[in-house]
């Protein structure tokens, strides 16, 4: 073979190893998106959020995903916010209801006339309410108003972060591990009443 001739089988050559290595490329990158769509649908669910009884942090037709996995739920952790099922014979939500974790399984928990919560006696710290809405938790005559409430080991204390407006642990009592569902990880989108949605800033959980 000529100079040309063997010039010409090295760039064929070339251009052959080019192609091999984008095909490599492609079907990793496919065989990646498969595998996260797969995980996706595997350990998450959509969560649309219904009402105003975790405002400000969540609003009425928010979008995003819980965990459903049992890793997610075995490792739940004081102010997670968790989807659970209500009480069969309750038909006042209709629904599955959204609250952030307050109390952990086998904890005593008061909460006084001013709103404070406690914890094993020790007062919780409660950055993401404000302090007029903390005064909303206490609620005379409701489950560990003024008064200790011990958790059972298999349940938790959820409230809602709107406490003024929310059907909590404070009216239904502590919920079962075995009732919940997932543990919220984001929040991608909003629609407004009208049905028309938007991405928004994705937030994180």
């Amino acid at each position: 073979l000529n100079k040309q001739g063997v010039s010409a089988m090295e760039k064929k050559t070339k251009k052959a190893k080019i192609i091999d290595i984008l095909f490599i490329i492609v079907v990793v990158m496919c065989f990646c998106v498969t595998s996260l769509l797969l995980y996706r649908n595997i350990c998450y669910d959509k969560v649309i959020v219904s009402g105003t009884s975790m405002e400000p942090t969540l609003l009425n037709g928010d979008y995003g995903l819980m965990k459903t996995t049992s890793g997610a739920k075995k490792s739940i952790k004081r102010f997670d916010i968790v989807i659970f099922k209500v009480d069969e014979t309750d038909t006042s939500e209709g629904h599955d209801i959204i609250k952030r974790i307050i109390g952990m399984p086998g904890e005593t928990i008061r909460i006084d006339v001013d709103g404070e919560i406690f914890i094993n006696d020790e007062i919780l710290e409660q950055s993401f309410i404000s302090d007029s809405v903390k005064k909303a938790t206490y609620r005379s005559g409701s489950v560990a108003a003024n008064k200790n409430y011990e958790i059972p080991s298999d349940s938790y204390f959820a409230l809602g972060d709107n406490r003024a407006a929310s059907s909590d642990s404070r009216s239904r009592g502590a919920i079962s591990k075995d009732n919940i569902d997932g543990v919220l990880k984001i929040i991608y989108k909003h629609c407004d009443n009208d049905g028309a949605c938007k991405s928004i800033s994705t937030k994180w959980y």
